[in-house]
């Protein structure tokens, strides 16, 4: 587990943080062709209740309903951009770039950034986060909950594990020890693939994606 503090770089750094990891080229293996492949399920996403950024409560499933789904645990206080929260992001822009022409995969395909962070990841605080994040024509959604009670069943469930930092009274330091992942998700609610960082590559995610794609045609 990395160990990162509450919020040591501005909402620019970070996100130059970010652009930086988008920026690079390289990879350790040239993706596989699309449909060419299958992804087995691993078993079924789960559900919850989360708030978007105008406050208004939904749930995961309502967001996955009909769609291929990327889903990211992640807090914006992280500034590890090598194997944290910012690979993510910037990953999931640089998927929405190669994306780019590609209109029926773009409709068909929703983001959804979920913080494991609730007490500083206010709606509002996301939505601020989210008007710094160029989203190239991505339905991405940032999303909250409205406490750690609302969030810690969807970690459990995600077998997303993070420990709260305290200090010597007891009180939480902001700082949040977790292991990046990210979960592809089909259109009947189906986890397809499991992302580490070491294999969260922006080639291979939209060739599971478009692999998916393949399997489940439009309606």
């Amino acid at each position: 587990m990395r160990r990162r503090g509450w919020l040591t770089l501005p909402l620019a750094g970070w996100l130059a943080l970010a652009g930086s990891v988008s920026a690079d080229e390289s990879r350790a293996f040239p993706a596989p062709e699309p449909g060419s492949y299958a992804l087995p399920p691993l078993g079924v996403a789960a559900d919850g209740e989360v708030l978007q950024t105008d406050g208004r409560a939904t749930t995961l499933r309502a967001l996955r309903a009909g769609k291929v789904v990327l889903l990211a645990f992640s807090y914006a206080g992280c500034t590890d951009a090598t194997e944290g929260c910012p690979l993510a992001t910037a990953v999931f822009h640089r998927v929405g770039r190669m994306l780019a022409d590609d209109t029926e995969a773009r409709a068909r395909l929703r983001v959804l950034t979920l913080s494991f962070d609730p007490l500083r990841d206010t709606p509002e605080a996301m939505a601020r986060f989210a008007a710094g994040v160029a989203r190239d024509g991505l339905d991405w959604h940032f999303l909250t909950t409205a406490s750690p009670s609302a969030l810690d069943p969807i970690l459990a469930d995600y077998g997303q594990a993070l420990v709260r930092e305290r200090d010597a009274e007891g009180r939480e330091t902001g700082a949040i020890a977790h292991v990046l992942r990210v979960f592809l998700i089909d259109t009947t609610g189906r986890i397809r693939n499991e992302y580490s960082a070491a294999f969260l590559d922006p080639d291979l995610v939209v060739a599971d994606v478009r692999t998916l794609l393949l399997e489940q045609p439009a309606p």
